[in-house]
């Protein structure tokens, strides 16, 4: 759940940021300002959930009253494989493998496309061009660069003056290092890529940016209407890979910001004033979620929560000892003594605090103390896969509960 609110809250920044942007800023010419605006709101979106989470408790600490002696011969034979038919499938598994799939999807698509470039570059006439190399090959169609590379057609119909602005307009998306702004748009849409639709919004318009600065490089050496001409008489489109800059793209926007006049630095303000807005947004998003786990979490409620399974037995003595049982078996049964604990000799007691949230799900895990080796990693490991528990309740309500849980590791 609070990987659920996480996503939720960074879907939602960058909409609302790419929003301002739409209403206050596309129109303006300081497209370095508004590349950076963009690049920002990306960046800032997967921090938004970090922002500090208050929460309050009372109560003095409880702990657990059992210790978990485990010994590596009793954790190996205790343990069962994953892929042991013992052990059921669980909806995480089926969410796992789909994220996993379209990872490899994305990312086969990337690699394809790079594939195709380093093909071009071998079968392609090379020459330095500066510190760059300019690629010239009858595979390509229209000219594009990438990276250090700068892609042009042989024997196409563009005259020696033509070509010259051509280069002009690719030499300014390398030197500006546009290919970079791609590359890290996705690699946001092969990690998040259930969320590429509006990272594709934030891709197309970092894209317009980097055609509106080659563009005004160009024009610094050429003649604006017979570029114009130029750009309608050659426009057709060929991306050997999402991470290329192609000359004949995104014509109508171009023609019209190469046909606009320069924004006044009033304009700036515009800037100024809505980069702090979308801050400021932000923190609010950010508030809701912790906002909504603000109530007091109880240390030594009158109910204390129960391990899953124990809602049907007798009276409340035998519901603890049933939820100690059923505690102690899962974790014998999940955990594993750390090799590099083993073969140092590594023992002792390790603690996990968690919070156990009115629904029963588990939160907030971490090691509070440790003995090295990977066993506090593992401790940890084991607690987040714990099914929902059995909330605790005060005067008869279901509340927040933190919990300590010792776990005793001896060789």
């Amino acid at each position: 759940m609070r990987l659920f609110y996480c996503l939720l809250q960074t879907v939602f920044f960058w909409s609302l940021a790419l929003g301002l942007y739409h209403v206050f800023l596309k129109k303006e010419t300081f497209w370095q300002m508004s590349r950076w605006y963009l690049l920002g709101a990306l960046s800032w979106g997967l921090l938004v959930p970090l922002a500090p989470d208050f929460v309050f408790t009372q109560g003095p600490s409880t702990f657990f009253s059992e210790t978990l002696r485990l010994s590596p011969t009793f954790v190996r034979s205790g343990s069962v494989p994953w892929f042991s038919s013992q052990v059921p499938l669980s909806w995480r598994f089926f969410v796992l493998g789909g994220y996993f799939a379209g990872v490899g999807l994305y990312t086969y698509r990337i690699f394809k496309g790079l594939y195709k470039i380093k093909q071009l570059v071998g079968a392609g006439r090379t020459s330095p061009y500066g510190n760059l190399t300019v690629v010239r090959s009858e595979q390509i169609t229209q000219a594009f660069s990438f990276f250090r590379w700068v892609f042009l057609p042989q024997g196409h119909a563009l005259s020696s003056v033509e070509e010259k602005w051509v280069l002009k307009h690719e030499v300014e998306h390398l030197r500006r290092r546009h290919s970079i702004d791609l590359l890290f748009v996705e690699v946001l849409g092969i990690l998040l890529w259930f969320f590429r639709p509006i990272l594709l919004l934030y891709k197309r318009e970092l894209v317009k940016l980097h055609e509106y600065q080659a563009d005004a490089a160009a024009l610094r050496v050429a003649n604006k209407k017979a570029y114009c001409r130029m750009l309608l008489d050659q426009a057709h489109s060929n991306r050997p890979c999402r991470l290329s800059h192609t000359f004949f793209s995104n014509l109508e926007n171009r023609f019209v910001m190469m046909l606009k006049p320069k924004s006044n630095k009033v304009s700036l303000f515009k800037y100024i004033l809505i980069t702090p807005l979308a801050i400021y947004l932000s923190l609010l998003v950010s508030a809701f979620p912790a906002a909504a786990q603000t109530e007091a979490i109880f240390k030594t409620p009158e109910e204390m929560p129960l391990f899953s399974g124990c809602e049907d037995v007798g009276d409340r003595e035998e519901r603890i000892q049933c939820s100690n049982e059923k505690l102690i078996a899962f974790i014998s049964k999940e955990i594993k003594y750390p090799k590099k604990a083993r073969k140092k000799g590594i023992q002792g007691m390790v603690v996990v605090s968690f919070i156990i949230e009115k629904d029963g799900t588990i939160t907030h895990v971490k090691v509070v103390r440790d003995i090295g080796g990977g066993c506090g990693a593992e401790a940890k490991r084991v607690v987040k896969m714990m099914p929902p528990w059995i909330p605790g309740t005060q005067d008869g309500q279901p509340i927040r509960v933190q919990y300590n849980l010792p776990v005793k590791f001896k060789l």
